[in-house]
């Protein structure tokens, strides 16, 4: 404290008086697991139901970034029933045995845990917990040039360094899109694509992949089922006056220039119910 009163008086000599702050004030709050590992009970964010637990090592030190306590460290998934090791996934297998590396993050507005490989989980325990809060509640000053800097994987990328998409996904306003819980998919000119979001997906599948085999079964099964119901009709779905509508039981139909078209081959015309085919003058001109 005598240097830094002696530094202030100094500077106010010459004019340049500056706020003495003190090192306390100054020092970014963390805190060191010391036990050998421990257990975080994990549930799922939306419906609050039980999930897999979480294992953090000693050794990981959290360090206070804005309203949050993080750790850069590893990190395994442990199944309810027995502790066992298991994979990333909505039903990993417990034979897939992985550590992971990333950040685990307590909230201290929340007062759970959430790490960067399952997005859709979070974490709370009755002993780490009030470590973590007690150096929530510790205010920081000057922390802009103190705390530690982001690496280049947590530090979002701006619009300049994230290369535009030309994939038809991105820039065709044909495209119907749908998102998941791991992917994001996309049907555009009779094919079916999907992408990686979270995590390892993220990871293997960065960009547009036009989907194959039983893939594509699924994606047509279960997220496109009424847009695969009309793959036998692409010309009615991409004419430029078409006009989407439903039917009771949830099915498409389209109106295109007074006549409405059914996806097995058959649309109402004011002449009644008739055949129809890709091949019609309508569709050529």
């Amino acid at each position: 404290m005598e240097i830094n009163r002696f530094k202030f008086l100094l500077e106010s000599k010459l004019g340049e008086v500056k706020p003495l702050i003190s090192e306390q004030e100054t020092k970014i709050p963390e805190y060191t697991v010391k036990n050998d590992s421990v257990i975080l009970t994990g549930q799922y964010k939306k419906t609050t139901a039980a999930a897999q637990d979480l294992k953090i090592f000693g050794g990981a030190k959290f360090v206070k970034q804005g309203d949050n306590m993080v750790a850069n460290t590893k990190y395994q998934f442990l199944n309810v029933v027995g502790n066992q090791i298991i994979g990333v996934g909505p039903t990993p297998g417990t034979g897939s045995k992985k550590t992971y590396q990333g950040n685990v993050t307590y909230g201290c507005k929340t007062g759970k845990f959430t790490v960067n490989m399952r997005t859709d989980l979070m974490f709370y325990d009755k002993t780490l917990s009030p470590m973590l809060q007690k150096k929530c509640q510790i205010k920081v000053a000057n922390t802009q040039d103190t705390t530690t800097p982001k690496t280049n994987q947590d530090t979002p990328k701006t619009n300049q360094d994230t290369p535009k998409s030309n994939h038809v996904c991105d820039t065709d306003k044909k495209s119907r899109t749908a998102k998941g819980k791991s992917y994001n998919y996309c049907y555009n000119g009779g094919k079916y694509y999907f992408k990686g979001t979270v995590g390892e997906y993220q990871t293997k599948h960065p960009d547009w992949t036009e989907a194959t085999g039983k893939g594509l079964n699924a994606i047509k099964e279960k997220i496109f089922v009424k847009t695969a119901s009309w793959e036998k009709f692409p010309c009615v779905v991409n004419h430029p006056n078409a006009k989407k509508g439903s039917m009771e039981n949830g099915s498409w139909t389209y109106d295109i220039n007074g006549d409405t078209y059914y996806n097995n081959g058959r649309k109402m015309t004011n002449l009644g119910m008739v055949n129809y085919t890709c091949d019609d003058p309508e569709f050529k001109s």
